[in-house]
């Protein structure tokens, strides 16, 4: 970076199978000593490599997959869980009969797969039909959350207390914004950062933060978050918001069709809100 020059570069390659060929990087992400990037080809069949850092040399081939359904597509979406050791991808699509996807963990050590879900087809049925449309992971707190594709609700789990029906669904208590949610054909966008999870609902920007009093419990409950909203009216109507990222004390939002990207100031002592 400090030159501005590339110094290495790495590919998908299998000399024993013809249709690896022009590899896409789809997801990136890093643990202390190595890289993990997600590849697939045009003929769908996909894979996770581990680089190592110090070499930029192949170490592993993980999850290795034809693509050839929902269940075994290219994870777009990757998060290396230091405290954990293991390593989180997800992968969704959405058509006509609305989202499907899959979250899974995969040991890097072993390339073992630790845990998976695929929606629709695993939790509870009264959720049948409302998959999520995207998930992230609060690194500080080991908690996985999705925002649902149809009710727009965000759920957590407990990524310690992991099986085949996790799900925490939060509750608003605030009345003015309970009713805020639901999909309406928009877009959702999820991202979790110093204890706080950040959505994007088209062109809405909103917050939910730990309130006070829940911090050092261990339990989650459907009460433990609050929600605000972020921006104002005039700035939801820049556009639908496909993408949020953060760093240091710094929201950064992309919209589709908009030039440009939104810094926004978020607060340093994030975390806790206490409950008026």
């Amino acid at each position: 970076m400090a030159n501005g020059r590339r110094v290495h570069s790495t590919e998908w390659v299998d000399p024993s199978d013809v249709r690896i060929y022009k590899a896409r990087v789809h997801a990136i992400a890093d643990s202390e000593d190595s890289v993990f990037a997600s590849y697939d080809c045009q003929h769908g069949e996909n894979c996770i490599l581990m680089i190592d850092k110090s070499t930029m040399r192949v170490s592993s081939e993980i999850g290795r997959m034809p693509g050839n359904s929902s269940k075994n597509m290219v994870p777009t979406k990757l998060t290396y869980v230091p405290d954990m050791g293991i390593l989180l991808g997800s992968s969704v699509t959405s058509g006509a009969f609305g989202y499907s996807g899959y979250i899974r963990l995969w040991d890097p050590r072993t390339g073992n797969v630790v845990w998976e879900t695929n929606e629709p087809g695993s939790g509870r049925s009264s959720r049948f039909g409302d998959s999520f449309a995207d998930v992230s992971v609060d690194l500080d707190e080991l908690l996985l959350f999705k925002i649902c594709s149809k009710s727009g609700d965000l759920a957590v789990a407990d990524m310690r207390k992991l099986s085949d029906d996790p799900w925490v669904y939060l509750k608003e208590k605030n009345p003015s914004m309970r009713n805020v949610g639901g999909n309406n054909g928009d877009n959702f966008v999820i991202h979790c950062y110093r204890k706080q999870v950040f959505i994007g609902r088209g062109g809405e920007l909103e917050v939910w933060s730990r309130v006070d009093g829940n911090e050092n419990e261990e339990i989650v409950s459907e009460e433990m978050y609050r929600r605000n909203y972020v921006d104002k009216v005039t700035d939801s109507e820049r556009g639908v918001i496909n993408k949020l990222e953060c760093g240091w004390d710094r929201l950064f939002v992309t919209r589709e069709d908009v030039e440009g990207i939104e810094v926004w100031q978020s607060s340093y002592n994030s975390g806790v809100v206490a409950v008026l």
